[in-house]
């Protein structure tokens, strides 16, 4: 006989085991209990439109977080004002994943709106800016 659960108490996954064998003369037990942290991490899109800056400042600081950060720069080309540069440049620094869908923004990697689409489907969070 086997008995596996699992309980979640503040971010921590308890797994308990019980593992009874019985013979013909007699029978022992096993118990135990592995404790693991698992982390959640999230997969998350900001789309860049409008609001460039605030958007770029918000995708770099929620990278703190441990989750999958994409940024997808839509239908603009990246203004080089304020601290965008610094911004852009914190993106490929911290190896995160960087889309466009349009073809004069350097550096990052054209997607077609379909394909942008496609895409985001697959987030946990889309964060429009």
């Amino acid at each position: 006989i086997e008995v596996v659960y699992f309980r979640q108490l503040k971010g921590t996954w308890s797994v308990r085991w019980f593992v009874a064998h019985r013979t013909d003369r007699f029978s022992r037990a096993i118990c135990g209990e592995v404790k693991q942290e698992i982390k959640m991490t999230k997969k998350v899109a900001v789309l860049v439109r409008d609001r460039q800056e605030e958007a770029l400042r918000m995708a770099v600081g929620i990278i703190l977080l441990d989750d999958l950060i994409d940024v997808y720069i839509l239908d603009h080309k990246v203004e080089e004002v304020g601290s965008n540069p610094l911004y852009l440049e914190t993106i490929v620094d911290m190896e995160m994943n960087a889309f466009t869908n349009v073809k004069e923004n350097e550096g990052m990697e054209y997607l077609s709106d379909e394909e942008i689409a496609r895409r985001l489907v697959d987030y946990d969070h889309v964060l429009p800016y």
